[in-house]
């Protein structure tokens, strides 16, 4: 996942935690760590939802934190509302 993002840069990454080689909260702590990435949106989509994974989720730098299951009209407009933030910083 962190390969394909620093290869194409995308406007979000939206990450489960549960992945085959790396967590999504490395993943996440990685894309904050570079220069290239550090201000695109992460949201972790995953079916974790403890407080502690929620709260480990935020503090390794996710935008957000959806749980599974979750109405795709919750999570259409959580993306928008990520993008908007993120719109906004990138321009002011």
């Amino acid at each position: 996942a962190l390969a394909k993002i620093r290869a194409e840069l995308p406007d979000m990454v939206i990450l489960d935690i549960i992945m085959p080689k790396r967590d999504g909260f490395s993943v996440c702590k990685a894309v904050r760590s570079s220069m290239e990435t550090m201000f695109t949106p992460v949201v972790m989509l995953t079916g974790q939802d403890s407080i502690e994974e929620k709260l480990r989720g935020l503090s390794s730098g996710a935008d957000d934190y959806i749980t599974k299951p979750f109405h795709a009209d919750e999570l259409l407009a959580r993306i928008e509302a990520v993008l908007r933030r993120s719109y906004r910083t990138r321009n002011t």
